[in-house]
Formats: structure tokens, C-alpha cells, sequence
């Protein structure tokens, strides 16, 4: 009797080895499709030209998709779109965690 709870033992575990092996493969076979089709919308990207912090909770955000690009307010309150323009020909690259220090207010025009 213990021989034959022995092959069953081993039955079981060659089946959900087998199982495992099976599942491993898929994963990976999707991996390798999903690496070869383009993003969804096409094959433009989105990136993150600069960001410009205001103040600890506000930040001016510069976005780049498809040749355009637009400024984009984050807030705790949600994203507000400022504006866009076309994206210049030779576009400086920026460092995406730009500090206040880059990008000060402006002073108000009643200063003294």
C-alpha cells in the first residue's frame, strides 16, 4: 500500500510540475507579445519634458506627446491643462525633477 501512495505521490507532483511549467511558458510567451506590439494609440509616446515645483503641494508639469506639447498645473485638487504649443525642432532635453530653484515666480508687479 505505501508503494502505491509513493506513485501517487509522485503523480501529483509530476502533474503540477508540469502545470507550473505550462503556466511559466505562457507568461513568457506574453511577455515577448506584449514587447512586440506598439503602445495603444500608436506608436506615439508620451514623456515628461520638465517639471517645475511651486510649492510643496503645486507643480507645473511639461508633457510631450506627438510633436505637441503642453503645461499641465498638479494639485491635490486633479491635473489642469494651462496650454499647449508645438514642440521646437531642437528641444533642449530637460531634467524631469526640476526644483524651485530652476523655475522661481515671478515677482508681483506691484513690488516694491
Amino acid at each position: 500500500m505505501s508503494a502505491n501512495l509513493v506513485t501517487l505521490l509522485l503523480q501529483s507532483l509530476a502533474a503540477l510540475a508540469a502545470v507550473l511549467a505550462l503556466f511559466a511558458g505562457l507568461v513568457w510567451l506574453l511577455r515577448r507579445m506584449q514587447q512586440r506590439l506598439p503602445a495603444a494609440g500608436g506608436a506615439s509616446r508620451i514623456r515628461v519634458a520638465g517639471r517645475c515645483a511651486i510649492d510643496a503641494r503645486h507643480s507645473v508639469v511639461e508633457v510631450e506627446a506627438g510633436g505637441r506639447r503642453w503645461l499641465v498645473g498638479v494639485s491635490p485638487e486633479g491635473l489642469t491643462a494651462l496650454g499647449d504649443y508645438d514642440a521646437p525642432a531642437h528641444a533642449p532635453a530637460h531634467d524631469q525633477a526640476n526644483t524651485a530653484g530652476d523655475c522661481r515666480p515671478s515677482e508681483p508687479e506691484n513690488a516694491p
